[in-house]
């Protein structure tokens, strides 16, 4: 447990500096500070450290005559649209102090600038802006970095919400990258990924390469461990490589107290499993099925209406609820059971602290309240039907509350019978590769597109979902002819045309739906699912997540984070050649070299005590569930981390493979 709550130690230290700061200010957030505000503290914090105002630096709300401090609190570079948004606020205001806490470091600035710190300081140029916009060049300004990277979901669980939207490239991303490389004048051919190194490939996604080591290295500081950095897929490769030899890094580990190693793992070297819905836990159907919370990435939005006084509110006039409650440690408790145990272990848990707050408040007699081992949703929307119309024990209990609801708003949601519908399917593909092989599969999915007599599907995502599931479970071509991909395409370019299939992404079709354009963007998301397709085929060791059945076990899915967890901990020790190590000095590197003609071992990710697990581009909570399942099996005496870049629904990685860019991010 010391890694864990060191890390929330640090997290803690960092959040009382940043309210050492705001007294007397007006403060203002970007959306990425504020959702890292949001899993670590609170915005009542801010109030209480004597802040006369939180504001969206979005809304360019300037200060009036009496507001003379400003602490903007900004979770990118200072440059483009956000430095404009600074810019207005400052200008049209009468601060006479500016604090400007930055999460990324001076030098990434300087490189953003092509620049060399030691040349000029980006902080110290933009301390003197500020004071020409303030029109006082006596003006107290204030320019530090503050490192914001990891927010605590769950002991053990963390998220970086700063990088919700940094995902791994596929190998369909080459020609594009090929072709930016000959408009710089590069002319070599690449074959794959892992030919281009990080120098060759776009300024912008260097950058946040850049800033998401110095996250890491922030993160590893919080920990006082010399870490060890390995990686796995090229995108993770290329960061355990910043990481390992950055020199803030280099200089902590230094005087670090203790050992560690980092496994980075790109997202897309596995997609099925955020792409299907089998659920082993309730915190992810809560996630698939609940509406995103406004601004957020990985929190949702709970309506609370139903515990109010009938006819007092409704969904649009009651704050939402979520499922972030960092203060309340038995309601994080709570949650931990959510993501971490089954769907029926979590709802006993559910159900043994409702009753527990219900009997302490006498709103249920004792004699009603026992152990259930069956807990339905009928149940919980009757117990919390008891807090209506009891403020003071609604305020008491309100967290606890927040993830009942969630719980009943998921397991009664009228998206569910669609959901199992898909799950249903999923196993049958499933199956059906296990009888008889990967290639007639995509024929399977054709099949029951042509026969969905109950219009189950009508929205594209829905089907280019289970694609991604079939094509990242196969790994290699799962049809007999190239003309049943062709069918597969026409079926959905007919389907929009007609009106039969809809999409809930204006971007991804535009507005003009006529056949050229449609069939323009089929294909090039056909394009992706190719990539997706190839995305472990240069693995050695991983490059099946299809697990064949036998005569006492079906065919099954076999998720690569627990692959990897046995890899590592398995007592044979196998090599491990997709597990790539990044050495971080020259004893690294003697040691890595010599382990090829003497007799010494190679560094591997279990050789310390703690091991520090992130995947780029995302978790889902059945893979918490599934990692800590495999982990517990070997009883290691390793602590473990899982961190990622958010908790993965279905709806993201639509977006993250389809409508964004992550081969040019955007930065601000």
């Amino acid at each position: 447990m010391a890694a864990k709550s060191a890390i929330e130690r640090g997290i803690s230290t960092i959040w009382q500096k940043i309210l050492t700061v705001v007294n007397n200010a007006l403060v203002y957030l970007d959306s990425r500070t504020a959702e890292w505000i949001h899993w670590c503290g609170s915005l009542q914090d801010f109030i209480d450290a004597g802040a006369l105002n939180v504001c969206d630096i979005s809304s360019a709300r300037g200060g009036n005559e009496s507001e003379t401090k400003a602490v903007f609190i900004v979770g990118t570079l200072l440059q483009s649209e956000t430095l404009d948004l600074v810019h207005s606020i400052v200008e049209s205001s009468d601060f006479q102090h500016c604090t400007i806490l930055c999460t990324v470091p001076e030098n990434v600035h300087s490189f953003a600038r092509h620049a060399d710190v030691t040349d000029v300081s980006p902080f110290g140029e933009l301390s003197q802006k500020l004071r020409e916009w303030m029109g006082n060049m006596y003006a107290t300004v204030d320019v530090h970095y503050v490192p914001l990277f990891a927010a605590v979901v769950c002991p053990g669980l963390f998220i970086s919400p700063l990088f919700s939207s940094f995902f791994p490239l596929l190998p369909s991303d080459v020609p594009r990258l090929q072709k930016f490389l000959r408009s710089t004048g590069d002319k070599r051919t690449f074959n794959g990924l892992n030919d281009f190194e990080m120098s060759s490939l776009p300024h912008n996604l260097q950058l946040k390469i850049k800033m998401f080591a110095f996250g890491l290295n922030s993160l590893f500081e919080l920990l006082d461990v010399n870490e060890d950095c390995y990686g796995v897929g090229y995108l993770s490769k290329v960061i355990a490589t910043e990481l390992a030899n950055l020199p803030a890094a280099r200089m902590r580990r230094k005087s670090s107290s203790s050992r560690g190693s980092l496994i980075l793992i790109d997202r897309t070297l596995d997609l099925a499993g955020p792409s299907g819905h089998s659920f082993d836990a309730l915190a992810d159907r809560i996630i698939q099925l609940l509406p995103r919370l406004p601004q957020h990435t990985s929190d949702v939005a709970v309506d609370m209406s139903p515990l109010c006084c009938y006819g007092s509110s409704t969904p649009q006039t009651v704050a939402p609820g979520c499922l972030a409650h960092p203060r309340d440690p038995p309601t994080q408790a709570l949650l931990c059971s959510m993501i971490t145990k089954r769907q029926k272990e979590s709802l006993v848990d559910i159900s043994r602290q409702l009753q527990e707050a219900l009997s302490r408040e006498s709103l249920m007699q004792k004699s009603k309240v026992g152990v259930q081992t069956k807990v339905t949703v009928e149940q919980l929307k009757t117990m919390t039907e008891h807090f209506r119309g009891q403020p003071k024990c609604l305020q008491k209990h309100g967290a606890l509350l927040q993830l009942v609801r969630a719980t009943i708003m998921a397991l009664k949601s009228e998206s569910a019978s669609q959901m199992d519908h898909l799950q249903a399917l999923e196993k049958g593909l499933i199956l059906h590769i296990g009888e008889h092989g990967p290639q007639s599969s995509l024929s399977e999915v054709i099949t029951a597109l042509q026969n969905d007599h109950q219009q189950r599907f009508v929205n594209v995502e829905d089907i280019f979902l289970l694609l991604v599931f079939l094509y990242s479970l196969t790994g290699q071509e799962c049809f007999n002819s190239p003309l049943e991909e062709e069918q597969m395409k026409n079926m959905l370019i007919n389907g929009i045309l007609s009106g039969e299939l809809k999409c809930s992404c204006e971007s991804f079709l535009g507005t003009e739906l006529s056949e050229k354009t449609v069939r323009s963007r089929i294909s090039d998301a056909f394009e992706k699912i190719r990539g997706v397709n190839f995305a472990r085929e240069e693995l050695q060791m991983f490059r099946d997540v299809f697990q064949q059945g036998t005569a006492l076990k079906p065919a099954q899915y076999q998720p690569l984070v627990r692959q990897i967890i046995d890899g590592v901990f398995s007592p044979e020790c196998p090599e491990l050649p997709d597990i790539e190590f990044k050495s971080h000095g020259l004893k690294d590197f003697i040691k890595t070299g010599f382990s090829l003609f003497m007799n010494v071992s190679k560094p591997r990710p279990n050789d310390h005590p703690l091991l520090v697990l992130f995947i780029v581009g995302g978790v889902t909570c059945s893979e918490v569930h599934q990692i800590r399942e495999a982990l517990a099996a070997y009883h290691p005496n390793t602590q473990l981390l899982i961190g990622c870049t958010r908790l993965l629904k279905a709806d993201d990685l639509f977006n993250e493979i389809f409508l964004q860019d992550n081969l040019f991010p955007a930065l601000h």
